[in-house]
């Protein structure tokens, strides 16, 4: 169990989840039971103490719930989906109960001898309260799941801009993009067969999720072995995020030598293109609904990372991350060469980064 490293944006997650599973909760007591006949029958100096109690439990049953979503559901997904369904919850119901009836022994044995609040037990299991808070529980802990399920396919901030309807109308946008793609990705393909080969491209960009939670960046999409991120460009410049965020991924890769070598025989590598401008945001409506970027800034990012293996190089930028990436005294700049790019008149002027030792 030592060896397994949780990526940094699970426990982020998890720990989001458990503040409203705490809150939810707090506030269910608050507002629903406490005009209940059963809490009614609570002296009324202890009333109190009902709705932090009630909430010091809630936490500890997400955490539980928390640290099995973590370190054990994820190896049950190999199971079928009846059975994963089946194991999942009743691991989630068994705690949800085990947590009402530890609430109601901490609560009433502060009033009455254990022998009598274990006598009243069964009578409390049969309580309406009992019911209205296990029902409650498990709606909510579906929900919360419904909610982390779909940030795991969209992320919050996508989510969020959907609800208030950011992109409804077309809105421009300055942002800078940062192309990643995975070298050799024929040859490997060919060479480890294509389970294989995904389970690889799995493992990268799982470690590629870690940098992007970590330098703040947006995700685009996936495209078989490539990604397409993007910030706000202000932030862009004043922080260098993308190029951090490539030269950070291709360290966490490099940590990972011995398993890659072990598990796929070699040791994947990516090159990277990043370019920023104008473009224009909106919300594409068909069976589903995406945020979609038009400009001719992703155009040319994507034809700037077909020059990398031209000119040998990891990674390349235009002319304008020039500008602000040679600010950022960590790098060094050298320009690879002033091309015409397909579909432009105008030269473009390539540049390679390397972080200094």
């Amino acid at each position: 169990m030592a060896n397994v490293k949780i990526p940094y944006h699970k426990i982020i997650t998890t720990l989001m989840l458990s503040a409203l599973y705490t809150a939810g909760i707090g506030l269910f007591f608050y507002v629903k039971l406490l005009g209940t006949e059963e809490i009614i029958l609570i002296k009324q100096s202890s009333r109190f103490v009902i709705v932090p109690l009630s909430m010091a439990i809630g936490f500890c049953i997400s955490l539980v719930i928390g640290i099995a979503e973590l370190l054990v559901f994820e190896k049950w997904t190999k199971y079928s989906f009846l059975k994963f369904v089946l194991y999942k919850y009743g691991l989630i119901i068994t705690t949800i109960i085990l947590g009402e009836i530890s609430l109601f022994i901490i609560f009433e044995n502060k009033n009455e001898p254990i022998e009598n609040v274990l006598n009243d037990l069964p009578n409390f299991i049969k309580s309406d309260t009992f019911i209205a808070v296990f029902i409650y529980l498990l709606v909510f802990s579906i929900a919360l799941n419904i909610w982390a399920a779909a940030t795991e396919y969209l992320e919050p901030a996508a989510i969020l801009d959907s609800l208030v309807g950011r992109y409804k109308q077309p809105k421009e946008e300055i942002l800078t993009f940062i192309f990643i793609d995975l070298k050799s990705s024929t040859r490997l393909a060919e060479k480890l067969g294509h389970k294989t080969y995904s389970q690889l491209v799995d493992e990268c960009f799982a470690l590629l999720t870690d940098c992007l939670y970590q330098h703040k960046a947006n995700l685009y999409q996936f495209v078989g072995d490539e990604a397409v991120l993007f910030w706000q460009s202000d932030y862009a410049s004043k922080t260098a995020a993308p190029i951090n965020l490539y030269f950070d991924f291709c360290r966490a890769i490099e940590h990972k030598k011995q398993h890659f070598l072990a598990t796929f025989g070699e040791v994947p590598h990516f090159r990277a293109a990043i370019h920023e401008g104008t473009v224009t945001v909106t919300v594409i409506k068909s069976m589903k609904k995406c945020i979609v970027y038009h400009g001719d800034v992703l155009n040319t990012c994507a034809r700037i990372m077909s020059l990398c293996s031209q000119y040998n190089v990891d990674i390349l930028v235009s002319k304008n991350i020039k500008k602000w990436s040679s600010t950022h005294k960590k790098y060094e700049i050298a320009l690879a060469d002033k091309v015409v790019l397909r579909g432009k008149e105008q030269e473009t002027e390539l540049y390679t980064i390397r972080r200094n030792s």
